[in-house]
């Protein structure tokens, strides 16, 4: 059975998913692409860390103790984002215009990276 405590964590994730993907989107108009995973993924994790310190796993720790785990957590599943994203980018840039080649392979790779994120906030940063 799966947990109210990952079903939330589902829920907050998918929202943190959506600045991400959406705020890397408007980034890329002024942006390349790679700098602009960069700046959306910084605006998900700003709402990612409020809403699972407070909302999924209720942690009643001073932020500033868990802060610099959640940074950690965060730098390892950005580096599985940014490498996913790239190496799908070229996959799909075989099939897609530029914008659709972006838009799925930065998509796919942040899905990708929640059931990582998930176990490592739960057992690491949020304990």
């Amino acid at each position: 059975m799966i947990s109210n405590e990952f079903i939330k964590f589902v829920f907050f994730g998918l929202l943190a998913a959506l600045v991400n993907f959406f705020a890397r989107w408007g980034f890329n108009f002024y942006f390349p692409f790679q700098i602009s995973i960069i700046f959306g993924h910084m605006a998900g994790m700003i709402i990612a860390f409020i809403t699972f310190k407070n909302l999924v796993f209720q942690s009643h720790s001073y932020w500033k103790k868990e802060i610099n785990k959640f940074i950690f957590v965060n730098l390892v599943s950005f580096l599985h984002i940014f490498i996913f994203s790239n190496l799908l980018y070229y996959f799909f840039i075989m099939s897609f215009d530029q914008a659709t080649s972006e838009n799925y392979s930065h998509g796919i790779a942040v899905a990708s990276s929640a059931v990582t994120s998930f176990i490592l906030h739960k057992f690491f940063t949020f304990k």
